[in-house]
């Protein structure tokens, strides 16, 4: 059939493998660098500055998309989406369970709708309190960051 529904274009999924392990002080947050697209349809999501931009034409509802996972002894943590340099109404916060083992998967995900207009940029943070000096974010596949245009 055609003639009918979205092309759901822009659609981008970026991952953090490939790269280096990213260290955060203790109690504070560290942008999320991502190394490796796994598709970017209009070449809209820029690695160098870890942000998506809507492109020229593409204003419209998006669904975007995060996983970060952390492995340290960790009591609180955030996934925090960005708008424009700006805190997006969506924070994610997680207490968790301490633990003396410095491994413990600790996974903060989130998915949201927003209207994007075009120029606007996204981006996403991390913040850890530990009780280690500092909190870890891996070079790993599973720590991704995604989405893409539902309606104009």
């Amino acid at each position: 059939a055609t003639g009918f529904g979205e092309a759901n274009t822009p659609a981008f999924h970026v991952n953090t493998s490939g790269g280096s392990t990213q260290q955060g002080s203790n109690g504070a947050f560290i942008v999320v660098n991502f190394v490796t697209e796994d598709f970017d349809t209009d070449n809209a999501f820029d690695l160098s500055n870890d942000r998506f931009t809507v492109p020229s034409g593409k204003a419209g509802k998006y669904f975007i998309y995060a996983n970060i996972e952390f492995y340290q002894n960790m009591h609180d943590g955030f996934l925090r989406l960005r708008k424009n340099g700006s805190d997006e109404s969506i924070s994610i916060r997680q207490k968790f369970h301490s633990t003396s083992d410095k491994f413990m998967q600790q996974p903060l995900s989130f998915g949201v709708m927003l209207d994007l207009s075009v120029g606007d940029y996204l981006d996403l943070r991390v913040y850890g309190e530990t009780t280690d000096s500092d909190f870890n974010v891996f070079s790993q596949k599973y720590n991704y960051f995604g989405g893409f245009r539902v309606s104009s």
